[in-house]
């Protein structure tokens, strides 16, 4: 499964570490795009990507992420065949740069993704 993830900002190192982390722990690729806005897009297996979901939302049994103050939404639920990937298998940190996370959707297939679930371009 695939989730694109939009929030207001991630600015605050410690959450964008803790963003990677917890990608990693969940063996889950995609990117990072921190600054105005804050994109996530993870990628992996499906119960992988929810629980990411739960914990970026933040609750009590799985403290962590945003919580539900932070202007945050899941824009997309993709359901991918199992074991078919189209990002890296790494989650990675990119820089404060949109331009730069279009042309990496671009490079793995998912340019249309891209902009339906972050500049909200129906194709």
């Amino acid at each position: 499964g695939r989730r694109w993830i939009w929030a207001h900002h991630i600015k605050d190192t410690a959450r964008r570490k803790s963003i990677v982390k917890e990608a990693k722990e969940l063996k889950l690729g995609g990117f990072l795009k921190p600054g105005y806005p804050g994109i996530v897009v993870v990628e992996g297996e499906v119960l992988a990507c929810d629980e990411f979901v739960v914990w970026i939302k933040g609750n009590k049994s799985r403290p962590g992420g945003f919580g539900r103050n932070w202007g945050h939404h899941v824009k997309g639920e993709i359901s991918t065949p199992v074991g078919l990937r189209n990002l890296p298998d790494d989650f990675e940190e990119l820089e404060e740069d949109m331009a730069l996370l279009g042309s990496k959707c671009k490079e793995y297939g998912l340019e249309d993704e891209f902009l339906e679930y972050v500049l909200q371009i129906k194709s």
